[in-house]
């Protein structure tokens, strides 16, 4: 990496780790919290296990949390689902809302300079080559993580008086036709799910997949149907409006409450052990018919 370009990148980097430690002595250092509760979620052997993150000092060092599991994989990172329930005068007193729209400027500069000088490059980890598509950030900080320091700071501005967590995930659909299948079949034949199968059993019933494709008439509706990840979802409910928000539990949420009194908590996040739920009754349902499950083929069947 050229020097000007490290200079460049730790100054934008510094932005960051500045204006967030600026936020946390202010969130300390002025009595403005009401109540918090914060998560650390983690892979676990499968699931998902959810811990509580206590006391408030150590929860409020979640916002700095920028470090990977692994270098040779910055995607595995952990999630910190949560809120932290402020008085709305000392909001506004200590000026918490502009510290937060300085953090999300830097951390979008930060992004935007990555953006702009990042190539992808294949660089050696322990597992063997990889092209690492962040390896200007790589090359400087190994150990931080693109997803983690990108993460915007929610301050919801409406008062709250109801906070409620859930695991969610939605199901996506891709349209296929029989060719484009068979193509996204021979790509994983080599591929199998991990204990599932052995390599030459995978390979078998692979190749059994191509078959039954090429043999299915030509207006034939396929879909590739694949859960995505779970992830944990917190919902505010406003006040005013009896309106709720949702919100995507990566960081915890700086809210705006009357009092302590005022917020009721209807759920608590817990452990998530069953990952491989699919809707298959909703799917039958509506006339989805597997193919290869493991795949997420489907076709149409009339009803």
């Amino acid at each position: 990496m050229e020097l000007s370009l490290k200079i460049e990148l730790d100054q934008l980097f510094s932005n960051i780790i500045n204006h967030t430690d600026t936020l946390q002595s202010t969130l300390l250092g002025s009595n403005a919290i009401e109540r918090y509760v914060v998560y650390k979620v983690e892979k676990k052997q499968g699931a998902r296990s959810v811990s509580l993150i206590e006391p408030l000092e150590k929860a409020i060092k979640v916002y700095s949390d920028y470090e990977c599991i692994s270098p040779d994989s910055t995607k595995e990172t952990s999630l910190y689902p949560g809120f932290i329930a402020l008085n709305s005068e000392v909001v506004l007193k200590e000026g918490i809302s502009e510290i937060v729209t300085t953090i999300n400027t830097a951390k979008r500069d930060f992004k935007t300079f990555l953006d702009k000088y990042n190539k992808p490059k294949a660089i050696v980890l322990s597992q063997g080559p990889k092209v690492k598509l962040n390896p200007i950030l790589y090359e400087a900080y190994p150990m931080k993580s693109p997803a983690q320091i990108f993460r915007a700071i929610k301050l919801f501005d409406p008062v709250v008086n109801m906070v409620h967590f859930k695991w969610v995930r939605k199901q996506r659909y891709d349209n296929l036709t029989a060719e484009s299948a068979a193509r996204i079949a021979l790509y994983n034949i080599d591929k199998p799910p991990a204990l599932d199968y052995s390599s030459s059993a995978w390979r078998t019933k692979v190749e059994s997949v191509i078959e039954k494709l090429t043999k299915l008439p030509a207006d034939t509706k396929l879909k590739r149907i694949k859960p995505a990840p779970h992830t944990p979802q917190i919902a505010l409910r406003i006040q005013e409006t009896s309106r709720w928000q949702k919100l995507h539990g990566s960081l915890p949420v700086i809210l705006n409450i009357e009092s302590i009194e005022q917020l009721k908590l209807t759920s608590e996040l817990t452990d998530l052990n069953d990952l491989n739920f699919m809707d298959q009754m909703g799917l039958d349902k509506l006339g989805w018919k597997p193919i290869c499950t493991e795949l997420g083929f489907y076709r149409k069947h009339k009803l």
